[in-house]
């Protein structure tokens, strides 16, 4: 999802961002700029290669228990997309 976000911000040339994500690895990984896990590796430099079309990056963890409307329709997207 922060992917395809921040896809959409650059298209539209969006100089400032914030972001906003339930998944702890997600934000360290693009706030440290760093992944252990192999298989995430691509997924980071997707984001790197998108943050660099930014002049300000913000992005911020916040629990799914914190944003409970956000969590139900991000599960309800999961299960759509597993469906088709």
């Amino acid at each position: 999802a922060l992917i395809e976000g921040m896809k959409l911000c650059a298209e539209r040339q969006y100089r400032i961002v914030s972001f906003r994500t339930d998944s702890q690895i997600v934000e360290r990984a693009a706030d440290l700029e760093f992944v252990k896990n192999e298989a995430y590796k691509p997924y980071l430099a997707d984001i790197l290669r998108l943050k660099s079309h930014f002049d300000l990056f913000f992005i911020k963890w916040v629990p799914s228990k914190a944003n409970q409307t956000a969590d139900k329709l991000a599960k309800k997207a999961i299960l759509l997309n597993q469906s088709e």
